[in-house]
């Protein structure tokens, strides 16, 4: 059962880091109800390199496939 939990986090932190990958090179698509508003103005406009810092969920996901033994398996534990 915990590694199918960890399969699923993983797979959710790649989800969502290759989607800020997508926003930071331009992509619109669910851009619009990532960002909160008041009044129908966004209450901030998030720059490219905010988006790829957030994007370094991929770097997470691929550390907790790691530390499931399921990637990586020639780097250090």
């Amino acid at each position: 059962m915990t590694r199918v939990v960890g399969i699923v986090a993983a797979a959710a932190l790649a989800s969502l880091g290759t989607l800020h990958v997508y926003w930071a090179s331009g992509g619109r698509w669910m851009a619009e109800v990532a960002t909160p508003k008041r009044g129908g103005q966004p209450l901030f406009v998030p720059g490219r390199a905010a988006t790829l810092v957030v994007a370094l969920l991929l770097c997470a996901a691929l550390v907790l496939l790691g530390r499931m033994g399921l990637w990586g398996s020639w780097l250090p534990r």
